[in-house]
């Protein structure tokens, strides 16, 4: 779904300021335009949501898109407060975020009683989800609500858990497990909130977006504990490719969460091999797609993709050895008693492993880390 979302401040001001004559407005600001107009840049929904909104910001680009993008929303940003000010007048009370509370302007700020200590200042976390809950690559949300009464479960194992296998690994059913288990968990489609009809993007677009920006990799992709698949393909353009970070960016997981538990599904090589093969146009974009292991041109043979498959159960063995403060969990989904391992593993409820998607999904969980 395209981004979206609806500013009345920004369309009807001046008929709520008519209609509510007896209001005090509030307009928070940062310390400059630009930090402002950075902060979108770097949010991946907030972005694309500017990108589509129709507030007189121009849609075509030529040259360097990110800073014609740029110059745009700092117009758009100072005529919107200066719009602001000269409509609202002596109603309004203008807060700087960036800087202390006691730091207000406001014509009549002498008769407002502002308690500092009840400021909190959250511009980094703004439009960060305030309840729980988990999203599937079919887009369905499932809130959870915790409290005292209702609390919320603890793994055995440390958070953030991260799936690093491929897709056609039984991670739909890794997504079902934790979820069955009241973990907020994401497959490939992520969002920030749990109630929004427009929102849901795909995790792997967001990863993009945070590397390219320099953010932390999960940076404004949602509050999961689990992340069951990561990468997404790119099947809207004619020559369609795959991103796949749990391939060429572990190393960018690892600074964020050095203590990450990674789960690594794997099955009989050969049966991922067939999976992939007919499994929509998932052959043809391995093949299309410059990977660490398959560079694009290869994976035609069914030996060239089964080599891939191995070798990145390899590497990422030879990862968590090199970087032990993580704990791997290796679920063979070819093994019956997957279930009970994923209990012992985790501390989940067995019965919340089951078959999903497509394919006969069972497996061995296997743990490996420098303490377990």
């Amino acid at each position: 779904l395209v981004p979206f979302f609806y500013l009345p401040q920004v369309e009807h001001l001046e008929k709520i300021v008519e209609e509510i004559p007896t209001a005090t407005f509030i307009l928070t600001t940062r310390v400059s335009s630009k930090e402002w107009a950075n902060a979108i840049l770097k949010h991946f929904f907030l972005r694309k949501a500017f990108e589509q909104a129709d507030l007189n910001l121009e849609k075509k680009y030529s040259g360097n898109e990110r800073k014609n993008l740029f110059d745009n929303l700092v117009r758009f940003y100072r005529q919107y407060n200066n719009n602001v000010k000269k409509i609202v007048g002596n109603k309004l009370i203008i807060i700087n975020t960036d800087q202390p509370i006691d730091i207000l302007q406001s014509n009549h700020k002498d008769t407002i009683d502002f308690v500092p200590s009840c400021w909190k200042n959250d511009v980094k976390s703004h439009f960060s989800s305030r309840k729980s809950f988990s999203i599937s690559s079919g887009g369905s949300r499932r809130s959870f609500f915790f409290g005292m009464e209702n609390p919320k479960p603890k793994l055995k194992l440390p958070l953030p858990v991260i799936s690093v296998g491929f897709p056609k690994t039984a991670t739909t059913s890794l997504f079902h497990y934790f979820h069955c288990g009241r973990i907020p968990t994401s497959h490939y489609r992520c969002a920030t909130k749990s109630n929004a009809k427009y929102g849901r993007f795909r995790c792997g677009d967001c990863i993009q977006h945070n590397i390219k920006e320099g953010n932390p990799i999960f940076a404004n992709c949602g509050t999961f504990d689990v992340w069951a698949e990561i990468n997404a393909s790119d099947i809207f353009n004619s020559f369609k490719t795959i991103f796949l970070p749990q391939v060429e960016h572990l190393d960018l997981i690892h600074n964020e969460y050095p203590d990450a538990t990674f789960v690594l599904t794997k099955r009989n090589p050969d049966d991922w091999v067939q999976s992939v093969l007919h499994w929509n146009e998932l052959h043809t974009i391995f093949i299309n797609t410059n990977i660490t292991g398959l560079p694009a041109g290869m994976g035609e043979t069914e030996e060239e993709l089964r080599s891939f498959f191995l070798g990145h159960q390899e590497r990422i063995r030879q990862f968590v050895t090199d970087y032990p403060s993580h704990t791997l969990v290796e679920v063979d989904i070819d093994d019956p008693d997957v279930h009970n391992y994923l209990e012992d593993a985790f501390g989940i409820d067995a019965k919340c492993w089951s078959k999903t998607n497509v394919g006969s999904y069972h497996g061995n969980v296997q743990m490996s880390s420098r303490d377990r």
